[in-house]
């Protein structure tokens, strides 16, 4: 499989490249001006995604989603679905949206929860 990704430059040139992975993902590098509006249609399957903006002013939002202010350096988890996604930067500004399907594996905060369990019977055990 390949993962397939864009750089969007700030001249509005768009380098694309393709990575061989073993998941269905998306990496999307984006540079936007104060006001511009960027969307974009996940591959069918990409339903998880993030979106962190890591370079702009700090101190302030940097760009809105659905109405939602994202600052510098703050990741904000998208609800997972297949929705187009529409971005607003609120000043210059340049993020990341990262995408990908569900994963197979149990997740890793589900194990810590299992393994609190164990650790809390053991020790119920132990003081029998």
């Amino acid at each position: 499989m390949k993962a397939y990704y864009k750089l969007l430059t700030e001249d509005g040139e768009t380098i694309q490249s393709a990575a061989s992975i073993s998941h269905n993902a998306s990496y999307l590098d984006v540079a936007l001006k104060a006001g511009e509006t960027w969307s974009f249609q996940p591959a069918v399957g990409q339903s998880r995604s993030f979106v962190y903006p890591y370079i702009g002013q700090g101190g302030n939002d940097l760009i809105d989603i659905n109405g939602q202010g994202l600052a510098l350096e703050q990741v904000g988890l998208l609800i997972e679905s297949n929705d187009k996604v529409v971005i607003q930067a609120l000043q210059d500004c340049r993020f990341v949206v990262a995408l990908t399907e569900p994963w197979p594996h149990p997740v890793i905060q589900q194990l810590g929860k299992e393994l609190s369990q164990r650790l809390i019977k053991e020790k119920e055990q132990e003081a029998i």
